[in-house]
């Protein structure tokens, strides 16, 4: 499944990072499968996870920059991981997403 290189939220144009190790920049102690960060516009996601679960990282970190940087929802991280994986659920399911670049 293509991961693109960069997504476009809003007028945010976000680079698409695929990284070996990943920890909260605050505990290092704490493994994470992706994380945003918004001033260098850089989504990073953890390598080696399958496709399904590559695709709800990304869509929750999509999510949480529609909830910071755009509309101010106030969504809870509940919220958002259960939006992620039900819409990565939905376009896998459905056969809505290329497998490989054009």
């Amino acid at each position: 499944m293509l991961i693109p290189e960069s997504v476009k939220v809003g007028p945010y144009e976000y680079r698409v990072v695929i990284v070996d190790d990943l920890h909260s920049s605050t505990d290092r102690n704490v493994a994470l499968f992706g994380e945003i960060l918004y001033k260098p516009q850089e989504i990073r996601i953890r390598a080696g996870m399958g496709d399904g679960h590559r695709l709800s990282t990304l869509l929750h970190e999509v999510i949480h920059a529609l909830d910071d940087e755009m509309y101010v929802i106030g969504l809870s991280e509940k919220q958002i991981k259960c939006l992620g994986v039900g819409l990565a659920a939905f376009l896998l399911d459905n056969g809505l997403l290329r497998e490989e670049a054009e």
